[in-house]
């Protein structure tokens, strides 16, 4: 067992390597990684404050890692342990404290007093922290406003200049840009889609542009602003400086709210904060990875408030609009390995479930010429140093409506005809709901498609989204059902 302090030395020297291969990971994501110990396996064990964080490090740069510890001739393997705080270096109790300094924004509510010109400024008063230390126009007085509300969590490389644009995006990128422009156009601006399809890119970037044109701006994951709720109200603080919080702002950004789901107080809260920013005429922006009505345990003013404004959907990137991105990178990269249009294209064809993992794998790719120095990489081990991405890729393909629809109706002991007819008795409704049900969680196809897929309408599978939780909440057969079929699914 190497002691602690060898540990965070060893640390030091991995992440010097590091951040010549990739400076912008180390400045975006390593430094708020926590070196805890080796183990008496020979394991790094690290500390990130939650399990998204960890596999998202492990998934993109763990191979990365790996090679610079190996440089270094240190142990290689590493595993991540959640709740350690990137500023607090020890652990965290879970919902118990202001999530104020993390990697995602936070403002207005530090933990401890701040100074302020000399001054101790008390945790909830909100205005006195964001009074500018020098004289300035009305203009620059805004912007310096935004800066510090913002906390800089938002990512400048995110702009809509670099953002892919194809026909799967295009609608959801015209909206964005144009309520960064014109706060208020669209109010609010509901964009929906699977994973890695583009939507936090796409509400950072309304981020940079509002915060360059001087609007005041909150972005916040949906979690987060959860987090905060619940550490005013477990230590009683003034709810006045929560509310200000979110309400004292031009553009409010919220990423993932569909995390609102059975959260009955703080959906009372969000209700009248929204209602609140929007008579005001401020601009709302909302990503989920649901339609407001799908998503269960929403209360019925909230759906109808969310669906009064623009909703678009976001489909994953074609082939074309992924070989782009990968172009796109390839130029930003600017590195001494060229990266071949053949490499290029065979990433682009193996790896179509989301653009994070596509772009984790040409850093992958870059990364590792950039480590061994050198020009030029084979076919054959870009093959090599993608396995575990491919594997994973293959794992989320294998899995088509057709599948689905022809294992409901032999687990069911029905003919494909039935659970794409017309028929209602009650097993067949309750199957057909079922395959409709799982067609639109394991499949990357649109509501429409889906419908078009079994003969029914869009408003057809709209309700099968919504009754098929309930029936799963509600009987235990029905969650063993699909458990099961599910089970089914994966071996095919």
């Amino acid at each position: 067992m190497f002691l602690q302090h060898d540990v965070v030395s060893m640390w030091e020297t991995a992440m010097k390597k590091f951040k010549t291969i990739n400076e912008a990971a180390y400045s975006d994501y390593f430094n708020k990684v926590t070196p805890l110990r080796i183990n008496d396996d020979d394991v790094w064990e690290l500390g990130v404050s939650d399990d998204f964080f960890g596999d998202f490090i492990t998934e993109t740069y763990g191979g990365i890692l790996s090679e610079v510890f190996a440089a270094c001739n240190y142990p290689d393997k590493f595993r991540c342990i959640e709740g350690y705080e990137p500023q607090k270096k020890a652990p965290k109790r879970a919902m118990k404290k202001n999530q104020a300094n993390q990697l995602t924004f936070d403002f207005g509510m530090p933990e401890e007093p701040e100074i302020v010109e000399g001054k101790e400024v008390a945790n909830n008063q909100v205005e006195s922290q964001i009074i500018p230390t020098v004289i300035m126009d009305e203009n620059d007085l805004r912007i310096e406003q935004t800066r510090k509300l913002s906390q800089q969590p938002i990512q400048s490389k995110h702009s809509f200049a670099n953002f892919v644009v194809s026909e799967e995006n295009r609608e959801a990128f015209t909206a964005a840009k144009a309520v960064a422009e014109e706060p208020g156009l669209y109010n609010p601006l509901y964009i929906y889609g699977t994973t890695g399809t583009g939507k936090t890119h796409l509400l950072q970037a309304v981020a940079n542009m509002a915060i360059n044109n001087a609007w005041r701006v909150r972005y916040a994951t949906c979690e987060e602003l959860l987090n905060d709720f619940v550490a005013f109200l477990q230590q009683k603080k003034d709810m006045y400086a929560f509310r200000e919080s979110v309400r004292n702002v031009d553009i409010l950004l919220i990423d993932d709210v569909h995390l609102l789901s059975n959260k009955k107080s703080m959906q009372e809260e969000f209700f009248n904060m929204f209602n609140t920013l929007q008579a005001c005429g401020r601009q709302i922006i909302l990503t989920s990875d649901k339609q407001p009505c799908e998503i269960v345990g929403l209360e019925e003013r909230l759906i109808s408030r969310f669906e009064s404004g623009l909703i678009i959907e976001i489909q994953p990137p074609s082939y074309e609009a992924r070989l782009a991105i990968l172009k796109q990178m390839r130029e930003n990269k600017k590195s001494q390995c060229r990266i071949s249009d053949a490499i290029l294209e065979f990433i682009a064809q193996n790896i179509s479930a989301n653009v994070r993992r596509l772009k984790g794998a040409f850093i992958r790719v870059i990364s590792y010429c950039t480590l061994k120095k050198i020009d030029t990489i084979a076919l054959e081990k870009v093959e090599e140093l993608l396995q575990t991405i491919l594997s994973k890729e293959l794992e989320a393909k294998t899995v088509s409506i057709e599948d689905i629809q022809k294992t409901v109706a032999e687990y069911f002991g029905l003919k494909l005809n039935d659970i794409l007819g017309s028929k209602r008795p009650k097993n067949i409704a309750e199957a057909r709901l079922i395959a409709m049900y799982l067609s639109r969680k394991h499949t990357t196809l649109s509501l429409t498609e889906i419908g078009q897929a079994f003969g029914k309408t869009h408003a057809t599978i709209l309700n099968a989204m919504q009754k098929v939780p309930e029936m799963n909440q509600n009987s235990e057969e029905t969650r063993r059902n699909i458990m099961q079929i599910e089970t089914a699914l994966k071996r095919k």
